[in-house]
C-alpha cells in the first residue's frame, strides 16, 4: 500500500525536530520509505517547515510506531487534506522563485 504524509514542523525549534526526522530516516529502508522531502520557507513574514514522507508498504507499522513513540506528531502535526502539491503551489503565490533540490 502506498501512502504519503505531510507533517508541519516547528520552524523555531528546527534542532528539536531534527531528532524526529533522523528517527524516521534511520528506522525505514529505501524499499519502505521511498520518498522524503523537507520544505522550508525562510520568508520572515511566514516561516514554514514541512516534512513530506512517502511509503510503499509498512504503513500500518509506521502509524503504530508514530502513535507509540511520537504521539505529538501523530495527533497534531500531520496535515490532512493538505498535500505536497498544495505546498508547492503556494510557494508561487508567496513569491518563492527557487526550490533547491
Amino acid at each position: 500500500m502506498h501512502a504519503s504524509y505531510l507533517f508541519e514542523l516547528n520552524y523555531g525549534e528546527r534542532m528539536k525536530e531534527k531528532a524526529f526526522i533522523a528517527s524516521v530516516l534511520n528506522r525505514y529502508d529505501i524499499k519502505t520509505l521511498v520518498g522524503a522531502s523537507l520544505i522550508v520557507n525562510n520568508n520572515p513574514y511566514g516561516f514554514e517547515f514541512y516534512l513530506h514522507l512517502t511509503f510503499q508498504g509498512g504503513v500500518t507499522e509506521f502509524e503504530e510506531w508514530l502513535r507509540t513513540n511520537y504521539i505529538h506528531y501523530f495527533q497534531g502535526s500531520r496535515k490532512y487534506n493538505y498535500f505536497l502539491d498544495d505546498v508547492l503551489f503556494s510557494m508561487g503565490k508567496k513569491g518563492i522563485v527557487c526550490v533547491p533540490c
